[in-house]
């Protein structure tokens, strides 16, 4: 009897787990496919990746939020619908733009200053033709001497281009509220079913995470992954 219960319990336990759903898909851009991107089931608290062809397999089931991560494409969210249990689905992601820092940056690192004598010596001689010598005055000049006020200004010149000022960037990336991030990278079944909020507590719970100074750290550039474990610890806390 009891070898009977056992085998009715594992066949029981089998059941179910070769019934949950599962959704399979294939991540490719414009022209290529997309291996190894992050596929997160936000209800279920799952992760896959995509293999080198971009296909991918994680349980889901009808409602569940499904994030699509990666450094390099913009994320992209879905509601998990009946088709997506049926079907081979197909999901495009954008390319993420270059940050106009980084593309400036990047074109600087082959930047070279011409050092050379005859450079030099064609600023030193377009300087003495704007601003002429009174003739027969000395004015402590060594003739035919490098010209370091020139060497200096080129190197100041670079220098300035190779780190441009960050401030007005990282301002910028500092105006939405952690309050807004989560808003915008989370739906609102995210936070009342994941995080088991009511509809009154959201706006509250988020003024909570705030107070927390490891909520500044997160801006719009941060992982999905990183702001979801970080909204699930806090849940824990929040009362």
């Amino acid at each position: 009897m009891k070898k009977l219960y056992f085998l009715l319990t594992l066949t029981g336990l089998t059941t179910t787990l070769f019934s949950q759903s599962k959704m399979n898909g294939k991540l490719v851009d414009e022209s290529a496919l997309i291996p190894n991107v992050e596929v997160i089931n936000a209800t279920k608290q799952l992760i896959v990746k995509t293999n080198d062809e971009g296909d991918f397999q994680i349980l889901a089931d009808i409602n569940d939020e499904i994030i699509i991560y990666s450094k390099n494409y913009l994320e992209k969210h879905l509601k998990v619908k009946k088709e997506h249990l049926t079907n081979e689905n197909i999901i495009v992601l954008q390319r993420k733009q270059i940050d106009l820092e980084e593309l400036k940056i990047e074109k600087l690192s082959t930047f070279k200053v011409d050092m050379s004598y005859d450079a030099l010596k064609m600023e030193k001689i377009y300087k003495e033709q704007s601003r002429p010598k009174p003739e027969g005055v000395y004015t402590g000049e060594i003739q035919n001497g490098a010209d370091f006020v020139a060497i200096g200004g080129k190197l100041v010149g670079l220098v300035r281009k190779l780190f441009p000022k960050k401030e007005k960037k990282e301002a910028s990336e500092r105006t939405e509220s952690f309050s807004t991030m989560a808003k915008n990278r989370f739906t609102y079944d995210f936070f009342t079913r994941n995080l088991n909020l009511n509809e009154n507590e959201i706006d509250l719970f988020l003024t909570f995470c705030e107070m927390d100074e490891a909520s500044k750290t997160f801006n719009k550039k941060s992982g999905a992954l990183d702001l979801m474990d970080f909204l699930l610890k806090k849940r824990g806390e929040f009362k």
